[in-house]
């Protein structure tokens, strides 16, 4: 590696109610590698300023703010923007009784919500581009020049910084059956750097929605060209992993950084069977995997739901609340001093957490089970470990028993719910795992749960660790093919 060229991996965590990035890099070739996690909310101190909340706001004079919900100053808030993105259409898992997606896309007007992800992972990458220049590299920046014309002379970093910018994406989005869905959150990814790269912070919150959204256009008009889109009805997949090898972009499944994460910790046995449970705000990533003899992981199923935190509370809420007064209630709602006792609480916990258990259930019979001679998956996961991670691992537990709604989930009972017929996994939190690498802030592990993606993307991007999908991993009435580009600003494929 040249000394004049660092290479700087960002492993980039969009979440329904907040963003984490980890960045990891030499600085000399023969320092350790260094991984910080990335400051993003500037209105909070220590480890509350990992978290930048997912919420857009417009002012009375239509501009944009990030991370700040409703408050006088602000005409309205935006959240949930990224779940939306993923409930488009044919992609559509979960409605109400009236028919609409979970997080109506009505509420997002005058814009959509693919646009506001868009704009958001954009003022993510310039404030994660300035910490890294002005905090992590500022003495290459600021070393003295001797000799008389030193008075004369700029300061000036003579570091190339090389970026390569990886997003989590739900496993799922890893085969056919969800190719559209892929290609959305690259695309997002893709137009959000462009998107930087025209544009600095200032500019990012001084322009008018009108002007952000023109320059959003002129990217999606450059990107159709760039791959040829202008002319043709389907997308060429060479061209369209060109445009995102060119900018080193890439998603990645969540659930993998995670369990990169995990390998690295040396806490998991080889040639063993896991689960995988990501509990986000939005959307719950369930994972059976195989971690091989040679610390790769082979996937067996895995699907993201849409039940996940956020569930608990709205429960116990109006739905037809907008998605910034939602975010208040939500918020409200697991910071109160004693919920876990309330009746209330207790009946939506429980509720959702049946929920996400019957999911894991469902999956293990349909898509692990059959894959087994008979008893045999019995021996490969009972007993075994499902890990547990994400913001919706950190929600109150009921009082007085918790442990009894956590502690194990019941994969398979041959329809007889007794001891001798059950294969269960024990659910074991992230909590007390760690790394000999050098990681910053040292005291991160205290929101490891939170944490371990934005830091297992960083560390995905160029370790010899896979996923492994089977062949039959989905079945092929479900694969749907991926010909065409979103237009972000007009909510439609073209």
């Amino acid at each position: 590696m040249s000394e004049n060229k660092i290479k700087l991996f960002l492993g980039l965590d969009f979440g329904t109610h907040q963003t984490k990035a980890c960045v990891r890099f030499k600085k000399r070739t023969n320092e350790p590698m260094q991984h910080h996690f990335v400051p993003l909310n500037l209105d909070t101190a220590g480890l509350d300023s990992l978290f930048l909340p997912s919420i857009v706001s417009v002012d009375h004079e239509k501009r944009f703010s990030f991370g700040k919900n409703n408050s006088n100053s602000f005409y309205r808030s935006y959240s949930f923007f990224k779940i939306a993105s993923a409930e488009d259409e044919e992609f559509r898992t979960e409605v109400n009784p009236a028919g609409k997606t979970k997080y109506d896309k009505d509420k997002f007007k005058p814009y959509t919500p693919e646009f506001l992800a868009v704009i958001y992972i954009a003022k993510v990458l310039l404030r994660i581009r300035t910490y890294v220049k002005e905090e992590l590299f500022k003495e290459e920046s600021r070393k003295p020049v001797s000799g008389f014309l030193s008075r004369f002379q700029k300061e000036k970093d003579t570091r190339d910084l090389e970026w390569h910018v990886q997003m989590g994406v739900p496993t799922e989005y890893q085969d056919h059956l969800n190719a559209r869905r892929k290609r959305k959150f690259q695309q997002i990814l893709l137009m959000a750097w462009d998107l930087s790269q025209r544009l600095d912070e200032s500019a990012l919150e001084q322009l008018q929605d009108t002007e952000i959204i023109t320059e959003v256009e002129i990217i999606f008009k450059s990107l159709t060209k760039e791959i040829n889109h202008d002319f043709i009805s389907e997308v060429n997949q060479d061209r369209w992993n060109s445009a995102l090898a060119n900018r080193n972009l890439s998603v990645y499944p969540e659930t993998a950084a995670g369990l990169v994460f995990l390998v690295r910790s040396g806490k998991v046995t080889k040639d063993r069977y896991y689960l995988s449970m990501d509990i986000g705000g939005g959307s719950t990533d369930l994972s059976f995997f195989k971690v091989e003899a040679n610390e790769t992981f082979t996937y067996l199923a895995s699907k993201s739901i849409m039940i996940a935190a956020n569930d608990v509370a709205m429960n116990m809420l109006n739905p037809n609340l907008s998605h910034s007064d939602l975010l208040k209630q939500l918020d409200k709602i697991f910071s109160e001093s004693g919920i876990e006792k309330s009746d209330e609480y207790r009946s939506a916990f429980i509720k959702t957490i049946k929920a996400i258990n019957k999911a894991a259930y469902r999956m293990f019979n349909h898509q692990v089970w059959r894959r087994f001679g008979t008893m045999v998956a019995t021996s490969h996961y009972n007993d075994t470990t499902c890990y547990l991670y994400g913001g919706g691992a950190g929600l109150p537990l009921i009082a007085p028993n918790p442990e009894a709604m956590l502690e194990r989930i019941t994969l398979h009972d041959n329809g007889l719910r007794d001891n001798l017929n059950t294969t269960d996994a024990y659910v074991k939190p992230m909590e007390e795992l760690t790394l000999n690498e050098r990681i910053r802030p040292v005291d991160w592990v205290g929101r490891m749960r939170f944490l371990i993606v934005p830091l297992g993307l960083s560390l995905s991007l160029s370790d010899d660790k896979t996923a492994v999908f089977q062949k039959d991993f989905y079945t092929p009435k479900e694969i749907k093919k991926a010909t065409k580009v979103y237009d972000v600003t007009r909510a439609r494929w073209v």
